[in-house]
């Protein structure tokens, strides 16, 4: 007779960590963080447009390359988490990424396999920009594209400023008011005055 399975736990998060949860999961901040990882995405291809096989890639170009690589790691799983099933690429990434351990290690492969990689850096760039046109199109509204980054951004910058602050969503609690209270004293004497 099969065990039933032990029963787990739910996790149970404070009331601060269920609004920095709903701020992560709005669809401004996945807009936002989109957009970032496509940025750090599209420099780790101009890596591959000024490529040179027999160049000697210079300390603070393997610096770049590398600080670039590390940025894309550290960011691929919320990033994949942020775009849910629109996004397919999740484990094309983490191969690429493998492969990018340094410039001076790319000049060592051989061509058709970094004619592959360059390829597969651009397919995944494609893809991520259809990937942040299916988020904006779940933008609230008939807003313009520019409309649509800058309130994605606005919303985004608010919301981490607030996680930082400590404070709940954008909004602070205000301060409770406290009445002063005279000292029984006085009003008896102003009672027989």
């Amino acid at each position: 007779m099969a065990k039933a399975p032990a029963k787990v736990d739910r996790i149970r998060l404070s009331k601060n960590q269920k609004i920095r949860v709903s701020q992560i999961i709005r669809i401004e901040n996945r807009i936002s963080v989109c957009r970032e990882y496509i940025k750090l995405w599209s420099h780790l291809f101009r890596f591959f447009t000024i490529f040179e096989r027999d160049k000697k890639f210079s300390p603070e170009e393997e610096k770049s390359f590398f600080q670039t690589t590390t940025a894309l790691s550290r960011k691929q799983f919320l990033f994949c988490e942020l775009t849910g099933d629109s996004f397919q690429g999740r484990d094309k990434i983490v191969e690429i990424l493998t492969m990018c351990e340094s410039l001076g290690n790319l000049s060592h492969l051989d061509e058709a396999t970094l004619s592959k990689l360059e390829l597969d850096t651009h397919a995944l760039l494609l893809e991520m920009n259809v990937t942040l046109g299916s988020l904006m199109r779940q933008m609230p509204g008939t807003l313009s594209l520019n409309e649509i980054i800058k309130k994605a951004e606005e919303v985004a910058k608010a919301d981490r400023e607030a996680a930082l602050n400590g404070t709940a969503e954008t909004k602070q609690k205000k301060p409770r008011k406290v009445k002063e209270k005279k000292p029984k004293k006085e009003k008896k004497k102003k009672a027989e005055d």
